[in-house]
């Protein structure tokens, strides 16, 4: 015969080794009137058992350290991507309960963000959490209804990182965990090290921005004869920055009397067109799809050019190129760039000419080489 029974300890007992005696008797068997208790297996009614008692605990346990971007334990560094401004990021604080039974609620879990960060929501949490923003600022309380015993659990939430938080930091997110015995500590910003709190030091840093630079120009064929459409006229360009560019703007100014033509090809997809005066020099502005970071970051605009016969020959013809992120576009950039041709976003290419001998008459009748050839 066996009989099991649940005991329930009380929180306040103290912790350390304690002794457990059981007896047994029936109206035929009593127990004799000097009892004697010895560890089981016992013949006299009366075994005892050792066992001990430790505090039950709900407590910190770590910061997401199974992502590979923090340090172990409830006082951790994370040691990933610096949290970045202006933009959202994610914490996770793990924790475990041992000892308490699922009567022992609410389970709550306090966060005290930093530099304006602020609670965005929860991705996802075991059990299930609810959390809400407190009347003070950067507190968040995350409750649960219940946490059964030997449970491990965790809360995943999206936090808002401010363009003004405080670069490079580190800053500290402080924690604490408690429920209706184990009260919240209240010095866990100076001792985050006792039970039920715990720290995450985070670095921070800059916004990340795209910056567009010119890549060069270049021209096939090497000569252009006049009179005739020409090309691909190649405008190159590239984003250095750190994050994806916009749409961005192309500009190009041609020489005095040559025509755009058309978009031969464009990485990425563009649209086109010329402004102004083709006797002036027309200024092609394209504007672009957005570029991406390094490996992505490389765009070009290939052009159809026509090359009127009233254009200046033997050249070389200088066309000028910009590029930028501006919305609307920036109807001064090439004027800046006709100033300072070396700035990063500028670049300046030369075109030779031909004027062929046929372009003075339609037939060509008098251009067999031998004579002396005067442009008029």
């Amino acid at each position: 015969m066996s009989l099991g029974i649940n005991a329930v300890v009380d929180y306040g007992l103290a912790p350390g080794p304690v002794t457990l005696s059981a007896t047994l008797e029936s109206t035929q068997v009593p127990l004799p009137p000097n009892v004697s208790c010895v560890a089981q297996p016992s013949v006299t009614g009366c075994a005892t058992a050792s066992t001990s008692i430790v505090t039950s605990k709900v407590q910190i346990t770590g910061w997401g350290v199974s992502n590979g971007t923090v340090t172990a334990g409830p006082v951790a560094v994370w040691t990933g991507q610096p949290f970045e401004a202006g933009t959202q990021s994610m914490i996770v604080v793990e924790t475990n309960n041992i000892g308490f039974g699922q009567v022992n609620t609410p389970v709550e879990i306090d966060l005290w963000l930093p530099g304006g960060i602020t609670f965005d929501g929860v991705v996802s949490a075991i059990p299930g959490f609810t959390c809400q923003n407190q009347s003070t600022p950067g507190h968040v309380r995350c409750t649960t209804p219940y946490m059964y015993d030997s449970l491990n659990s965790f809360v995943s939430m999206r936090v808002q990182v401010p363009l003004s938080v405080p670069i490079p930091g580190p800053l500290f997110v402080h924690a604490a965990v408690s429920n209706d015995k184990q009260l919240r500590p209240t010095d866990c910003v100076a001792n985050p090290m006792q039970l039920g709190c715990g720290r995450l030091q985070i670095p921070t840093r800059t916004p990340r921005v795209a910056t567009l630079v010119t890549d060069g120009m270049s021209h096939s064929p090497a000569t252009f004869t006049l009179g005739q459409e020409q090309g691909p006229l190649v405008v190159g360009y590239r984003n250095i920055g750190e994050a994806s560019a916009g749409s961005s703007n192309i500009y190009i100014q041609l020489p005095p009397y040559f025509e755009y033509r058309g978009l031969l090809s464009s990485s990425p997809p563009a649209t086109c067109a010329a402004q102004g005066a083709i006797a002036s020099g027309q200024v092609v502005v394209c504007n672009t799809a957005g570029l991406g970071a390094a490996p992505f970051n490389i765009g070009s605009l290939s052009l159809r050019v026509y090359a009127g016969a009233q254009a200046a020959s033997p050249g070389p013809l200088t066309v000028l190129s910009a590029v930028d992120l501006a919305t609307p576009a920036n109807a001064t950039l090439l004027q800046s760039c006709a100033a300072n041709p070396a700035q990063s976003f500028c670049a300046v290419h030369g075109i030779p000419t031909f004027f062929p001998c046929a372009a003075q008459w339609t037939d060509g009748i008098f251009c067999d080489g031998l004579q002396v050839f005067v442009r008029p």
